[in-house]
């Protein structure tokens, strides 16, 4: 438990913070798997027409049983590739520009991996909801300026292609006797509403949401939907 103080804001008691990664931690987690997957398709003489593969991936998986990048591989081969490589080898090669771009601190936002210290220092347990599954998530926390943040051990990985499913087992775990003293850090619309759908589904009640990093096109809307708003991590003052 900790007492979070948010500028012109009253201090609010925590047990535990749930932390949506890409946006709120790293910059752009899709636009990372974008240029990855770009870069190795690259290699073979191949450039996707496609605004975002990953978007169109997503969409891809709606519907589907299935927990997220096991099918990305295939689906990379089969749609772009026609079968040049195994989905094995792509996912080396994947992997593989992931993690060079996780060695980049241009790609995590200012502030982010400082206030998650300052949450482990305060034992505030926190869960990450992400699409980001374990192997790329074990070299996110092998940056060599984010790995005292992120020890595995300290954390909860909620994997999800469902925001709002995602946020329901975050809650679940962080705080199994409901005690409605949990904060959500989130940066944008859908985001926000998908937590409130958390909410909904587990009759959970009262949470906290708290917007950070939002876009400039997103921050009006962020600013009407979340409880609290912020510019970044550094603005919040945690108290034992």
């Amino acid at each position: 438990m900790a007492k979070i103080l948010i500028p012109g804001e009253k201090e609010i008691t925590v047990t535990g913070i749930v932390f949506d990664l890409s946006g709120t931690l790293l910059k752009d987690g899709d636009a990372i798997y974008d240029r990855a997957i770009i870069s190795v398709l690259g290699r073979y003489g191949v450039t996707p027409s496609t605004k975002s593969v990953s978007a169109d991936y997503y969409r891809f998986l709606e519907g589907k049983e299935t927990s997220g990048d096991e099918l990305l591989y295939p689906y990379v081969v089969d749609t772009y590739l026609n079968g040049k490589i195994t989905p094995d080898r792509f996912g080396d090669e994947f992997s593989q520009e992931i993690r060079s771009a996780l060695r980049n601190d241009a790609v995590y936002q200012p502030y982010a991996a400082d206030f998650l210290c300052r949450c482990r220092e305060a034992g505030l347990p926190i869960a990450l909801v992400t699409s980001m599954l374990d192997e790329q998530l074990q070299q996110l926390c092998a940056n060599e300026n984010l790995n005292k943040a992120f020890p595995l051990q300290n954390f909860t990985h909620i994997f999800t292609n469902d925001k709002g499913i995602g946020y329901v087992n975050a809650l679940k775990v962080l705080d199994p006797l409901r005690q409605h003293n949990i904060m959500v850090f989130e940066d944008n619309p859908k985001g926000v509403k998908a937590v409130r759908t958390a909410c909904a589904r587990s009759n959970y009640g009262k949470l906290s949401i708290c917007g950070v990093n939002a876009a400039a096109e997103d921050m009006q809307q962020v600013r009407e939907l979340a409880d609290f708003i912020v510019d970044t991590h550094k603005d919040i003052i945690i108290n034992k």
